[in-house]
């Protein structure tokens, strides 16, 4: 039995690196995805604020050319008012003239009002798009870095899942299937046996048990987290019955 725990305990380390390699692949996409995630977020926000802009200034047009159109009015209403005599008609063209004149201010007023947003816009637009050009270059280099990474693990994980096939190879299957189901149930299928403890659970072992695993002859289970359990010491004497729970 001794040759298995040792295959048990060169497959539970293999495993542990694999482990650790498969969470590394799936965190390096994760973190690049969150780095995506602000760049897409940069570059919505300059999509909205250019947008904003095309808008600003096509008002701004808009107010500049309605300004145009009011001042010819205007100077066309003055003329008017040039020619009447009555006095009736000269008050008319008069309140024309003066409305002429309010529509022109509040029309060129506007248009400053939207030039200081076209300004704003602009400023802020070229801020983002310092800021998206940085975040975009620490991006390109997190995803190369991240790709380099990933098929450098491609590479260990390959290497050792060598290495398990190995291990498996010196198993038998019933204890290779063992070690399975309590791997899948438990992430950890083995504990190591310190001082009569399970060092898995920190469950002390019966005195019977503890005997019967220091004889290395059976598999024993712990009876609380029911790992697989491995003395690594010296191997004893025996001094106890074989445990109900061994499997041969």
């Amino acid at each position: 039995m001794l040759d298995q725990l040792r295959a048990l305990d060169e497959l539970q380390k293999v495993d542990a690196l694999v482990r650790d390699i498969e969470l590394e692949l799936a965190e390096i996409p994760r973190k690049v995805k969150e780095l995506r995630g602000d760049v897409d977020r940069v570059r919505e926000l300059l999509d909205r604020e250019r947008a904003e802009l095309a808008g600003a200034e096509k008002m701004r047009r808009d107010a500049e050319h309605e300004v145009h159109v009011h001042q010819e009015m205007l100077a066309k209403a003055r003329q008017k008012a040039s020619a009447v005599t009555k006095t009736r008609e000269h008050d008319a063209a008069m309140r024309e003239i003066e409305a002429m004149r309010k529509a022109v201010g509040d029309r060129q007023e506007d248009a400053l009002k939207l030039m200081g947003a076209i300004e704003q816009f602009k400023a802020s637009i070229g801020q983002h798009e310092e800021e998206f050009g940085k975040i975009q270059k620490v991006l390109d280099g997190e995803e190369a870095q991240a790709r380099a990474r990933m098929a450098e693990l491609q590479v260990k994980k390959s290497a050792h899942d060598d290495a398990r096939s190995g291990a498996v190879k010196k198993l038998r299957p019933d204890v290779f299937r063992k070690y399975e189901t309590i791997r899948q149930r438990r992430g950890v299928a083995i504990s190591e046996v310190i001082a009569g403890q399970c060092t898995g659970c920190h469950m002390q072992l019966s005195p019977q048990q503890y005997n019967i695993i220091l004889r290395i002859e059976t598999l024993e289970i712990c009876p609380n987290c029911n790992r697989i359990l491995f003395y690594r010491g010296e191997k004893r004497e025996p001094t106890g019955a074989v445990s109900t729970r061994a499997v041969r």
